[in-house]
């Protein structure tokens, strides 16, 4: 009997190979890396063919697996193309989406506008707070989706991009020389300050917060007004700033991974906006 090729296995196998790694696989997918592992190979004894090699350099397709690819691509474009038409049909309901309001802007502001119009019988209410409300807001399900900053090491959530993080300064202020440093930061459940101090203090630079918002606006205000340098995700860094690195002496940052949250059971409105946001940003994470 002819096996069935399984649309997971394939979406499974594709990531593995467009990340050449298990473990960002299953970052990409919201799965372990041992599921990933568990997936490939009931897709490997299911056609009888070794389809990755696993090593020091990655995981990456044997000559079957890059036969495979080209059709699991393919079918992958038609299963999703397919699902998201029918899922269009009629399409009602209220969404609630949140998302950081330093994201919502460049990130999320032309995806929702676009949405909107393609759906109108959706209501799409957007509610902005920091990543640690919005997740424990998503716990209660008082929201259906959340687009957030994921903690370093979290394996939840369904990875979409990783954005390299910037020491951000003020266009006419030079305060990156001082001692110490000031900074304008997020309040203290932000998940970027732990990457600030620790880059500081392996430098040897000391610092000090001179400025604590809730606002994206309210620390851009800060910088502005040369109260204090921050660190922002370099995609919402708006024009008029200067981004600050090793050349001012200041220390490289990692990168953050943005990842989506779903309650369970949603519905097909919210899985449409979901397909929607990932298809927007996804393309990023395989990139970065």
């Amino acid at each position: 009997m002819r096996p069935t090729l399984d649309i997971d296995l394939l979406r499974c196998f594709v990531a593995t190979v467009d990340h050449a790694s298990l473990t960002l696989a299953g970052d990409k997918l919201g799965r372990s890396q041992p599921a990933v592992t568990a997936q490939i190979k009931r897709l490997e004894e299911m056609l009888g063919r070794r389809l990755l090699t696993r090593g020091r350099n990655g995981a990456h397709p044997t000559e079957d697996g890059v036969r495979l690819l080209g059709h699991a691509r393919r079918l992958l474009r038609d299963h999703d193309a397919a699902l998201d038409d029918l899922l269009a049909i009629g399409a009602e309901g209220l969404i609630r989406f949140g998302v950081p309001d330093d994201y919502e802007g460049p990130f999320v502001t032309p995806l929702v506008a676009e949405f909107t119009r393609a759906q109108p019988r959706v209501a799409l209410e957007v509610h902005c707070a920091c990543s640690q409300v919005l997740r424990a807001r998503l716990a209660v399900d008082q929201l259906d989706l959340v687009l957030c900053t994921r903690l370093p090491g979290a394996a939840e959530g369904q990875l979409i991009r990783r954005e390299p993080l910037q020491w951000v300064g003020a266009a006419d202020h030079r305060l990156e020389d001082r001692r110490p440093l000031p900074l304008a930061l997020f309040t203290e459940d932000c998940a970027f300050r732990p990457h600030a101090f620790d880059a500081l203090d392996r430098a040897g630079i000391p610092w000090r917060i001179a400025y604590t918002g809730s606002s994206f606006a309210g620390i851009l205000s800060a910088v502005s007004a040369g109260l204090a340098v921050t660190v922002l995700a370099r995609g919402t860094i708006p024009p008029g700033f200067r981004l600050l690195g090793e050349a001012e002496g200041l220390p490289p940052l990692p990168k953050t991974d943005i990842a989506l949250y779903q309650r369970d059971n949603l519905s097909p409105a919210a899985r449409l906006f979901a397909r929607h946001v990932i298809g927007g940003l996804g393309v990023e994470a395989a990139q970065a």
